[in-house]
């Protein structure tokens, strides 16, 4: 686009054979190069005639024979060597880039000084320069990015780990508790007091139950948690292609009554994934709460942006008085859409219905330059606006005319403060006004030049204040900043006469280029980053499917060895049908009362402690053990309290006999003592029981 804009005047300059072969040229290895990228096959080698081509067309173009006049614009040359320049470091190494990126500029330079003098020449070679190191920042910036995400995801996934496995272990121990309770201990309690048929078969199912579950853990990597009831589809079994289709499958699985809009064919598919996910607990959530069936849902999709609104008037609900262990309106939907950097939000009013918006876009609102990292950059800025100041200066001996003008400098130099100010309404709000400002004030003030000139060399000043607000995430800010530029000069300088309108509207194109071109690449970065974050997910996901696996075999397995060893044999019986007779029942309520104590006194336990409270029960000893939480000892004196209650537990057992009674509690939370210690004894008639021995254990407690 940019030769097609400077190719008239050269066409009778230089030879009309060297122009149209160079041309030709270099629009072959771009063509090459964009076919090869859409098939998924372009690779660096694809980019080397791009460096070699301008230089070698420089070159001959200077050697050329010339016709008169000579054209005052710049050769339709200029974009193909700032690109040659972008290129070079990226695809070759340090040593070689600097020279050859230095050759490339030197024959540019060569084929302008004869149109335009050294000056101006050494002038466009070094914004030239700049500009090629700009491109090189920005690829460098994103591999950066890369680099920076990789590390912190790794980071992170890292101290999650550590914490997951505590997580973890916590669910594997409520999973552990509910089948203690619910299949092995309701087996046994039915096994050893069942007085009629069906109370045994029950226990036998119960029995059946329990040894299923303990010898099928590699399955038991099931979610502790459905947003909705286990009869409705999940998303992750819609088999959706897009939007419309996840939503329609969805919406009769649950039964929902919905009405339908929306527009866009397709959008990514972890994006319809996450989106289905949130709005599958919003429909749970109208149907538990609202008081209706019937939503509407309006939708808009594409592979770069994706929202939906679910609304529906029903009950609705104050949004600040919902209780924070509502985990579908706290966590389950702003945690699908977070995941991918989207947003929920959620309004209600009372008796007006409930309205939910979930929206997604590739585009990262906090950009791929964070606001402190531009304000570091803000020389790079004042470089490239020096040298464009510099052109003007050689050719016309001043940069404005008229105080007015002065100003319009003084507001442009202001301009590249204030964007560079680590202060968003700063940089992004008051910035961009002052750049429309000072770009009227110059182009309404610059008198006409005869033909092209440097008279508007603020156009190309502005390239890096009209591009900034891309990299911060608004790409259409930046477009509107450029075009709004664009016409403002066009119209101020264009006021002249025709002829200066199609000059000024030549020197503008980049204006309205550089947002596209920053926009294009802040999104590509946005989606590869998507990308890269969606497989750190998967991987994620599995890796906490593994380790709730591996926690719940690791529990279970521990637990076993801690187990009566009567518990698994009696299940057996039972589940295999076998007769159930006295001693059977006897076994059944000793393991059922040792399984209790793994329910309610697991701090307690110890293989010693559980090997003489066994021994104690069989003798006829009544044994009660209990135990807050399951919790590590929080310090050295409250482990050795803990060391000394179960041996003193061990003793008491060892010593007590038929009748007697031993009673052994762990309260850590406790401000007087951490355990207690009773052994009670019937007297000597046999009728009432007496405390032989209290003994207390830990904090102020004095042993007794």
């Amino acid at each position: 686009m940019l030769s097609a804009l400077s190719w008239q005047p050269f066409v009778g300059y230089f030879p009309g054979w060297l122009n149209v072969a160079s041309a030709a040229v270099l629009v072959f290895a771009t063509a090459r190069l964009v076919q090869r990228k859409a098939l998924h096959r372009a690779e660096l080698t694809d980019l080397v005639p791009l460096v070699l081509l301008p230089f070698i067309i420089n070159t001959a173009l200077a050697l050329a024979p010339k016709e008169l006049p000579t054209p005052a614009e710049q050769p339709w040359t200029m974009s193909w060597t700032v690109l040659a320049v972008c290129l070079s470091p990226l695809i070759m190494a340090r040593r070689f880039s600097i020279p050859w990126a230095t050759c490339v500029l030197a024959s540019f330079l060569f084929l302008r000084a004869p149109l335009n003098g050294w000056g101006i020449s050494i002038v466009e070679a070094v914004i030239s320069a700049w500009g090629g190191l700009a491109g090189y920042w920005a690829v460098r910036s994103a591999a950066r990015l890369y680099q920076r995400a990789t590390i912190a995801r790794y980071q992170a996934n890292s101290a999650a780990a550590a914490a997951d496995a505590e997580v973890h272990r916590e669910q594997a121990l409520t999973w552990w508790d509910q089948l203690l309770h619910d299949k092995v201990i309701g087996a046994l309690m039915l096994g050893a007091r069942s007085t009629t048929p069906a109370q045994l078969a029950r226990a036998r199912t119960l029995a059946t139950e329990a040894l299923d579950r303990l010898s099928e853990l590699e399955s038991m990597d099931t979610p502790v948690d459905r947003s909705v009831d286990a009869d409705v589809a999940s998303f992750h079994e819609l088999k959706a292609t897009d939007l419309r289709t996840g939503l329609t499958a969805l919406a009769e699985a649950m039964g929902v009554d919905m009405t339908l809009h929306g527009r866009g064919s397709r959008a990514p598919a972890e994006v319809v994934a996450a989106v289905l996910a949130g709005t599958e607990q919003a429909f749970a959530n109208v149907l538990r709460h609202s008081g209706t069936r019937s939503v509407r849902v309006d939708y808009t999709q594409s592979l770069i942006a994706t929202s939906i609104t679910i609304s529906d008037r029903g009950a609705g609900f104050d949004v600040d008085a919902v209780d924070p262990r509502r985990a579908g309106l706290v966590r389950s939907m702003p945690g699908h859409l977070a995941q991918l950097g989207g947003s929920v939000d959620v309004r209600s009013t009372p008796g007006r219905g409930t309205t939910v918006s979930l929206s997604w876009s590739a585009m990262s609102h906090d950009g791929f330059v964070s606001l402190h990292e531009w304000s570091r950059l803000w020389w790079i800025t004042a470089v490239w606006v020096l040298a464009h100041a510099g052109g003007g200066w050689i050719q016309d001996g001043r940069l404005a005319w008229g105080p007015v003008g002065l100003a319009g400098v003084a507001l442009l130099v202001l301009a590249v403060g204030l964007v560079h100010l680590p202060r968003p309404w700063w940089s992004l709000t008051v910035g961009p006004a002052v750049v429309l400002t000072a770009a009227g004030i110059l182009a309404w003030t610059a008198p006409p030049a005869d033909g092209p000139s440097w008279r508007l060399w603020f156009v190309g000043a502005l390239d890096p204040l009209v591009a900034f607000p891309a990299t911060r995430g608004r790409p259409r800010q930046a477009l509107l900043l450029g075009v709004g530029a664009a016409l403002i000069i066009v119209t101020g300088y264009g006021r002249h006469s025709p002829e200066h309108a199609r000059f000024a509207i030549q020197a503008v194109a980049q204006l309205v280029l550089f947002p596209i071109l920053t926009w294009i690449m802040a999104e590509s970065v946005s989606r590869a980053h998507g990308r890269l974050a969606a497989a750190h997910r998967r991987v994620a996901d599995a890796t906490q499917r593994s380790s709730r696996s591996r926690a719940r075999q690791v529990l279970v397995r521990e637990r076993v060895t801690h187990m009566d060893p009567h518990v698994l044999l009696l299940l057996k019986h039972l589940a295999a049908g076998r007769a159930f007779g006295a001693e059977d029942r006897r076994l059944a309520h000793l393991a059922e009362a040792a399984s209790r104590d793994q329910l309610v006194a697991r701090a307690l336990l110890c293989p010693d402690v559980v090997a003489s409270v066994a021994a104690a029960r069989a003798r006829g000893v009544t044994v009660h053990l209990s135990a807050s939480a399951e919790v590590r000892p929080a310090s050295t004196a409250e482990g050795d309290a803990l060391g000394d209650l179960q041996g003193a537990l061990i003793g008491a057992l060892d010593n007590a006999q038929d009748g007697d009674r031993v009673t052994a509690r762990w309260r850590p939370e406790s401000l007087h003592a951490c355990g207690t210690l009773t052994v009670s004894r019937p007297d000597d008639w046999g009728d009432d029981e007496r405390d032989d021995a209290f003994f207390e254990f830990g904090k102020m407690a004095l042993r007794r």
